[in-house]
């Protein structure tokens, strides 16, 4: 989307939040706590969104310079016209979905404001949480991922582009298509969890409405299983029928992360694997523990890996310039069980935690026994 990201310092927005309450009216407690800025309210100035005044806080020890966390947030987005000759962004309904642990904690609606801002307040931080912005605009759902939010971070500013939209299928293409492949135990079961992280890019300036409102379709293997979505999928108007994954949300111009996670079987040590790939690829890379062995392989060839993989001794095979529609296959032996995982270590604060707070299959399910206690 390329988004412009400003994260604001924690002891500026306490400095600025007294004067910025004199301007902006706040509807305390309520999910419908939004502002938007040139709409009935006078406009805050544009240095910074305004946030609560913090509170005494027992977890200060742990802010950054001993400075008091603050109880709530803020959210400002600005948004643009970013097709060429497009027509002025006029007020669209916006709705702003907050995520956290991967669920969807609040929904807020508003519209966009006279002034192309809207702005979200009294944010609560008691939670590390994740915004989405999807913006009804020409008839389209456009969405904006934010980055995490949390008190030592709780006040953003997004730029949003909007575009018009096209049912011409862009030539569209994926850069890097990233692929982990781990094993774990599923009920005292030995199998194989598959992490697989796919760069899409949109060359055009105008978002893709798909076909039949559909613009991605993955094809996973047909005995995978555990089935999990990430960022670019979960939040997309996703559908999963047998072992296929399609996305219904339109596709914008500019770089998108499409992550997905399952399991496969391991019987007598092997397993088999297979990729179909949904566009032209520059580089698709996979990543394996030392010692499972590649029996064949088709589409892919050994590599040297570097990096945090090459010191865990990871192998890595490599396929480059690989087209749309392209199968990958692999048979596989030699798996193992994993080593048992180290000892549990004391959390760290919740709200020091910078992870995404859309679902990330990067780690393997937990067996059913403990996911439902």
């Amino acid at each position: 989307m390329n988004a412009r990201l400003h994260i604001f310092a924690a002891v500026l927005l306490a400095m600025a939040s007294a004067a910025v309450a004199q301007q902006i009216q706040h509807v305390q407690g309520s999910q419908n706590a939004m502002t938007v800025i040139g709409a009935n309210t006078a406009a805050a100035p544009a240095t910074q969104p305004a946030v609560s005044q913090p509170e005494a806080d027992p977890t200060a020890a742990f802010h950054p310079a001993g400075m008091q966390s603050p109880k709530s947030g803020a959210l400002r987005v600005k948004f643009s016209q970013g097709t060429k000759d497009g027509p002025a962004i006029g007020r669209d309904p916006v709705t702003v979905e907050i995520f956290s642990g991967g669920k969807v904690i609040h929904t807020y609606k508003a519209q966009i404001g006279d002034d192309k801002q809207l702005e979200l307040h009294d944010l609560p931080l008691d939670v590390p949480f994740q915004p989405i912005i999807t913006v009804l605009h020409a008839g389209a759902q456009e969405e904006l991922i934010g980055p995490p939010m949390h008190k030592f971070q709780p006040a953003v500013e997004l730029d949003m582009p909007l575009y018009e939209v096209t049912a011409e299928k862009p030539a569209w293409t994926s850069g890097i298509h990233h692929v982990t492949v781990l094993p774990t135990m599923t009920n005292d079961v030995l199998a194989l969890h598959v992490t697989d992280m796919m760069g899409g890019f949109n060359p055009t300036d105008r978002a893709w409405l798909g076909t039949n409102n559909v613009t991605l379709t993955l094809e996973l293997p047909k005995n995978a299983t555990n089935i999990q979505l990430g960022q670019g999928l979960a939040e997309a108007n996703p559908t999963i029928t047998g072992t296929t994954i399609t996305r219904g949300k339109p596709m914008l111009p500019g770089p998108t992360e499409y992550d997905c996670g399952y399991t496969l079987p391991v019987t007598a040590g092997k397993a088999s694997l297979t990729f179909t790939l949904p566009a032209d690829t520059t580089l698709f890379a996979l990543y394996l523990p030392s010692d499972i062995h590649v029996d064949t392989c088709v589409g892919l060839t050994p590599s040297s890996s570097s990096g945090k993989a090459g010191l865990e001794g990871r192998q890595l095979l490599v396929g480059k310039h690989l087209n749309a529609g392209q199968v990958i296959t692999l048979d596989l032996s030699g798996i193992t069980p994993p080593p048992a995982p180290p000892k549990a270590t004391p959390a760290q604060p919740a709200d020091e935690q910078t992870h995404l707070n859309l679902p990330r299959p990067t780690t393997p399910p937990p067996p059913a026994h403990e996911a439902n206690k």
